[in-house]
């Protein structure tokens, strides 16, 4: 259960999603940024890709693939979060296939034109 963490994350429009996380004592936000169904990408491409991150991780949540951060609940008021969510934001469509990004702008153009 939540542990009464509460923190503003800027950028949550961009679909980041904070997470609380508590071990052992220690207590952390995890902020995830959906990248494309798990069924999307061959998984061990996935796992090359999450060597090559300088930051953060691709796991799998929920049925699908995510770029997790992880801050330490001590450094989320000096943290640099907006930072953070718009890297973790940028890398996370940057590794969406060309169809899911391609879904995703004919969905905004969609709504625009609504």
């Amino acid at each position: 259960g939540a542990t009464g963490l509460v923190i503003a994350i800027p950028g949550a429009a961009r679909g980041v999603l904070a997470v609380e996380h508590a071990c052992g004592g220690q207590r952390a936000v995890i902020l995830l940024a959906p990248i494309c169904d798990e069924a999307a990408i061959d998984p061990r491409a996935m796992l090359r890709l999450n060597g090559e991150l300088g930051g953060g991780a691709i796991a799998i949540v929920d049925g699908g693939y995510v770029v997790r951060f992880g801050v330490p609940a001590a450094q989320i008021a000096t943290a640099p979060l907006t930072s953070i969510v718009a890297y973790i934001h940028d890398l996370a469509a940057s590794l969406a296939p060309a169809r899911t990004r391609d879904a995703a702008v004919m969905q905004a153009l969609e709504y625009l034109a609504a």
